[in-house]
């Protein structure tokens, strides 16, 4: 009875053993991912209501998204301002998705972000939609890591100056100029993933021509200025929409993608004239500054074609709306 009983309390004491060793395991390895932590996480490229700047770069709410290695959801946390604190858990590899005036729900993992989309009417005056993101961030507990996010708008931005009546076309040059309305045609929308690394618009607005209920950052169709004979009218214009990756542009017929223009629409005594103004390539967080348009002869009777090269002259510069490696181009 001795002997099998001391059997027994051998095979007990070697079960809980076994038990214990594989729980130790599992338990330690659970017990490190679920160490508390907290991320601060510092926005560069935005300005808040604190810096009373309300300009394009203000921030409204900026979202901070905290994704495992694995792609799960392990924190997020939103602010007003351009520092966010998020509570997660320790661990390596940790990826981090800013998102900035654009308010997204049910985000459980880095698919359910990626699925999510923005079009042109996300954003409003003094409210730009901006992402960022940071890879491979690692987070100690005892560290109370910062991580640096730089953030982008989503849109584009288009401006225009001033405009110079040089008409020379005999029989037109005495007669009243009047600058009717300046806005973008072809202009892409929305329906684009908030992160990603291209973009292929479903919805444009202003269609080869000015619509109505267009986006207000798209047109101002009545401006009704006068511009006498070789005198030049300051406007100042600044227009947005969302990237235009078209490659081959078209002009006219069923509309299909083509290629953004900013219009300078014309009356001249009582006649209206188009002066479309291509823009090669549209691309987000850009700038395009259109410091003066001179206009020669008479312009086109459709904003979607272009006029000849004769007949109007303006100078292009491209550059980043953030100020960094300025990149000039003159047309």
């Amino acid at each position: 009875m001795y002997k099998k009983n001391h059997l027994l309390y051998l095979a007990a004491v070697a079960t809980m053993v076994s038990c214990t060793a594989a729980g130790s395991v599992d338990s330690g390895k659970d017990a490190e991912s679920l160490v508390p932590a907290r991320l601060t996480v510092r926005i560069n490229g935005l300005e808040t209501k604190v810096n009373g700047d309300m300009g394009d770069s203000n921030v409204e709410s900026a979202s901070v998204y905290v994704f495992s290695s694995d792609g799960t959801l392990d924190g997020t946390a939103t602010s007003a301002g351009n520092t966010v604190t998020v509570n997660c858990s320790q661990g390596v590899g940790k990826k981090v998705y800013v998102v900035v005036n654009k308010p997204l729900s049910s985000i459980s993992s880095i698919s359910s972000l990626q699925a999510a989309t923005t079009s042109l009417s996300d954003n409003g005056q003094n409210q730009f939609v901006m992402t960022g993101s940071a890879e491979n961030v690692e987070v100690l507990a005892k560290d109370n890591p910062t991580v640096n996010v730089d953030v982008t708008r989503f849109a584009s931005k288009v401006s225009i100056g001033t405009i110079t009546n040089s008409l020379k076309e005999t029989g037109w040059k005495d007669k009243t100029f009047t600058v009717k309305g300046i806005y973008l045609i072809n202009v892409p929308a929305g329906n684009y993933p908030l992160f990603a690394d291209s973009y292929t618009p479903s919805l444009w607005q202003n269609k080869m021509a000015w619509e109505s209920g267009c986006h207000e950052f798209t047109a101002d169709k009545a401006i009704n200025q006068n511009i006498a004979l070789n005198a030049q009218g300051t406007f100042n214009r600044t227009y947005y929409c969302y990237p235009n990756p078209t490659g081959t542009d078209v002009n006219g017929g069923t509309f299909s993608p083509r290629k953004t223009r900013l219009v300078i629409e014309v009356q001249i005594d009582t006649r209206t004239f188009y002066y479309p103004i291509t823009l090669a390539s549209v691309e987000r967080n850009t700038h395009y500054s259109i410091t003066n348009l001179t206009i020669t002869r008479l312009g086109s009777s459709d904003p979607d074609y272009p006029v000849n090269s004769g007949q109007i002259t303006f100078d292009l510069t491209v550059k980043p709306w953030v100020p960094s490696n300025m990149n000039s181009i003159t047309i």
